[in-house]
């Protein structure tokens, strides 16, 4: 779960964290982590995204390294979200 706030008074913003975290903290029965790359690529279904942005059996694909693969499959997804929004 990722909450995402806008605060537009900058000086309410540090009790409006704590606050959201607070709340989160007691109804979400889960360790919070800072929302870095590491943590969000370890939550992400690769396995679901390749299938369901149809990104299996590419030969192309499968025969890059691991890191190469990982940036290209991340590029050719956002690219079909942002089609997929038009």
């Amino acid at each position: 779960m990722v909450k995402i706030t806008n605060t537009p008074d900058e000086t309410a913003l540090p009790s409006a964290a704590a606050r959201i975290r607070d709340h989160l903290t007691r109804h979400i029965d889960a360790d919070p982590v800072p929302l870095t790359d590491e943590n969000f690529a370890a939550a992400a279904d690769w396995d679901r995204a390749r299938k369901y942005y149809k990104l299996t059996g590419l030969a192309w694909l499968d025969a890059l390294p691991e890191e190469r693969r990982r940036a290209e499959e991340e590029m050719l997804v956002l690219g079909a979200m942002a089609l997929r929004g038009v």
